[in-house]
C-alpha cells in the first residue's frame, strides 16, 4: 500500500505487553488518527492510545491506514500509511437506519434542541436500540441532556425525608431508602470506591436480568421475590406509591422532586441502552451520582477490556478507562487512561486528557511528571501523561471513541 507522494509509511512495534496484542489479527487492516501527545504525537487505535516516538512526516489530525504485520518470530509490527486529505476516506461511516429509526432519531434531537447534531447522532445508536422516540431521547440525552443523576437522587431523598416527617411513610422506610441511595453517591475516596464497585455490577447486570434469574429459580413463588438492591428498583417502587405522590402534591416543590424520579429513572435507562454496545464488543458503561455540593457535576465512565472464552472481562492491569467529566472549576474534560501490562507486573499508562481550555492543557502539561510519579506509586511504573485542546462535543467524541472500538478488524 502506498501512501502520497514523497511521504514513506511508518513502522511501529507493538511491546509485548500491550493489550492490543489481543485484539489485532495479522492482515488486519484498519484506519486511525495521529493525535498530538504533549511535544510529540500518539496514534489512537480503537479505544487505545500509543506514543509514535518515529512519527516521520506525519501530522496531528492527519488519517492513516494502519495494516498489521508480523515477522518470523511472531512479533507484530503495524505499519502506518499517511493518506491524501483529498482521497481520505471516511472512516467508521455508520449505516443508514432504517426509516422508523431515523424519525426516533429526528424526534429525540428536536425534543433535546440538538437539531444541529443529525450528522452525528446516528453514530451514537448501539446494535438492537428500540425504534422508538423514548429509548432514542433517553441515550441521546445521557450526552446532550442537563440532567444529573447526582442532583436527581438528592432531590428523591429530600422527597422522602419530608414524607417521613409528614407521617406519610415510616421513618424507617425513609431511612432504608437514604441508606441505600448513599451507597450509589460518590463522596470521599472510600465511599467513591464502593459507589464505583456498586455502579460497574449494577451497569453490568441490569434489572430485567436480575429478575428474570430470579423467577426463574423460583417457577411458582409463595410471595413475590424482594426487588433487588439497585437504584432502579428502588426508584419504581418510589414513583408507583400513590401517598407518596400524593403528598409530593401538596408541598412547594412538590412536582419538581416527583419529576426528579423521572429523570433519574430516565438517566438509569439511558444508561442499560449504552451498555448494548457490550453485545459488540468488552464495554461496559455507567454514570457516576455526585452530591450537588461536588466540585464534579457530572461523571461518565467508560470501560473497555477483553474478550475471554466469549466473556467480556476487565483487568486492571490491562484495560481502557475513558472518563467523561464535567467539573465546576476545570470546565469539561475528557480523560483518557490505557493500561498494558501481565499479571504479577508493573503495568504501564499512558494518560490523554482532553480539556476546553488552553491555560489547563498547559498546566497539565507543565505537571506531566509529578501526574506520571503518583500514577507510579499506584502501580503503574512507566507511565506517561499529556493534555490536548478539544471543542467539548461530547456526543461526537463518545460516537468516535466506539465505532473506532466496534470496528478494529473492519478487515482482515
Amino acid at each position: 500500500m502506498s501512501g502520497p507522494p514523497g511521504i514513506g509509511p511508518v513502522f511501529l512495534s507493538l511491546p509485548p505487553q500491550t493489550h492490543l496484542l489481543q485484539t489485532l489479527r495479522p492482515g488486519a487492516t484498519l484506519q486511525a488518527t495521529v493525535q498530538p501527545a504533549g511535544e510529540s504525537l500518539a496514534l489512537q487505535i480503537g479505544n487505545a492510545i500509543l506514543p509514535l516516538e518515529n512519527a516521520g512526516s506525519l501530522t496531528p489530525g492527519q488519517r492513516v491506514v494502519i495494516e498489521v504485520l508480523q515477522n518470523h518470530a511472531g512479533a507484530l509490527r503495524l505499519r502506518i500509511t499517511p493518506q491524501p486529505d483529498a482521497v481520505s476516506p471516511q472512516p467508521n461511516a455508520a449505516p443508514q437506519p432504517p426509516a422508523a429509526l431515523t424519525a426516533a432519531i429526528v424526534a429525540a434531537l428536536e425534543q433535546l434542541a440538538a437539531r444541529d447534531q443529525i450528522e452525528i447522532a446516528p453514530r451514537l445508536l448501539p446494535p438492537g436500540i428500540p425504534a422508538s422516540p423514548t429509548a432514542v431521547r433517553q441515550l441521546f440525552s445521557l450526552f446532550l441532556g442537563r440532567e444529573n443523576l447526582g442532583r436527581a437522587l438528592d432531590a428523591v431523598m429530600t422527597l422522602t425525608r419530608q414524607a417521613a416527617a409528614a407521617g406519610v411513610m415510616p421513618q424507617q422506610t425513609a431511612d432504608e431508602f437514604a441508606a441505600l441511595l448513599g451507597r450509589y453517591m460518590a463522596s470521599e475516596n472510600e465511599g467513591l470506591r464502593a459507589a464505583l464497585r456498586k455502579l460497574g455490577e449494577n451497569a453490568a447486570r441490569p434489572l430485567e436480568a436480575r429478575l428474570a434469574s430470579i423467577l426463574s429459580k423460583n417457577a411458582a413463588p409463595a410471595n413475590p421475590p424482594p426487588p433487588p438492591d439497585d437504584l432502579r428498583s428502588l426508584l419504581l417502587a418510589l414513583r408507583d406509591n400513590d401517598k407518596l405522590a400524593a403528598f409530593a402534591r401538596t408541598t412547594t416543590r412538590g412536582e419538581t422532586l416527583l419529576r426528579a424520579i423521572d429523570s433519574a429513572l430516565d438517566q438509569l435507562s439511558g444508561g442499560h441502552l449504552q451498555n448494548l454496545r457490550a453485545s459488540e464488543m468488552p464495554y461496559l458503561f455507567f454514570e457516576i451520582p455526585f452530591a450537588p455540593e461536588n466540585p464534579i457535576r457530572r461523571g461518565y465512565v467508560h470501560l473497555f477490556g477483553e474478550k475471554r472464552d466469549g466473556r467480556n472481562v476487565f483487568r486492571a492491569h490491562n484495560a481502557t478507562v475513558v472518563l467523561d467529566l464535567s467539573t465546576a472549576r476545570l470546565g469539561d474534560l475528557w480523560v483518557t487512561m490505557g493500561a498494558a501490562g501481565l499479571p504479577g507486573t508493573p503495568s504501564t499508562l499512558l494518560c490523554c486528557f482532553k480539556a476546553t481550555t488552553e491555560e489547563l492543557v498547559r498546566a497539565i502539561n507543565e505537571n506531566a511528571d509529578e501526574l506520571s510519579a503518583r500514577l507510579a506509586d499506584a502501580g503503574y511504573a512507566a507511565s506517561r501523561v499529556y493534555a490536548t485542546l478539544w471543542d467539548g462535543n461530547r456526543l461526537r467524541e463518545t460516537a468516535d471513541l466506539l465505532r473506532a472500538s466496534a470496528g478494529l478488524n473492519v478487515r482482515a
